[in-house]
């Protein structure tokens, strides 16, 4: 187990358990793989198990729970928390519920939040977004390498034989630089 908080608590909030992403999957069942990758790769990054909440809201169908989502968000985040969420403009409809419900909660506590970025990194141009402002972190090697392996830990994203993957290994690309940008919400 490393630390990638950097000496800072860390809470991970599980919204989903990703059980949609395929119309069949082998039991016992795709949300019990994905949870298991994820305490994987939370356990790489130095997160206990015990620092992850799981919400169980609806895999692909988040901006129907969008009040709910906050409600619980509201009893987990603390005032001066820093948010890390989605990014509210990352384009899927359960990274954008996310990103929303993830400002009013900043917003109310009055928090820092970040947003960050999978699917907009691949498709929008921040240039397209006046105002946008950025936070770079700088990560050390072994930062890199403990990413990558917490990220090819959820392998239910990548080649399933029988499933087309919903990754492309490519889309990885921009994860392999030794930074990570995420969006400084105003």
């Amino acid at each position: 187990m490393h630390q990638m908080g950097r000496g800072v608590p860390v809470v991970a909030v599980a919204v989903t358990d990703g059980e949609a992403a395929y119309a069949t999957w082998p039991e016992p069942g795709l949300a019990a793989t994905r949870r298991e990758e994820q305490r994987t790769a939370l356990s790489i990054l130095g997160v206990a198990t015990a620092a992850t909440v799981r919400l169980g809201l609806p895999d692909g169908a988040l901006a129907a729970h969008g009040e709910t989502l906050v409600e619980l968000l509201l009893a987990i985040v603390q005032p001066g928390d820093v948010v890390v969420a989605p990014w509210a403009h990352d384009l899927h409809p359960d990274h954008v519920a996310c990103g929303q419900a993830a400002q009013l909660v900043a917003s109310t506590h009055r928090c820092a939040l970040l947003g960050s970025m999978f699917w907009a990194l691949h498709q929008i141009d921040p240039r397209d977004h006046p105002g946008i402002g950025f936070a770079t972190l700088v990560l050390t090697d072994d930062e890199c390498l403990w990413r990558q392996e917490a990220l090819h830990s959820h392998a239910s994203q990548f080649d399933q034989g029988t499933h087309a993957p919903i990754l492309d290994e490519s889309l990885l690309d921009p994860l392999r630089l030794p930074i990570e940008r995420y969006v400084v919400a105003s």
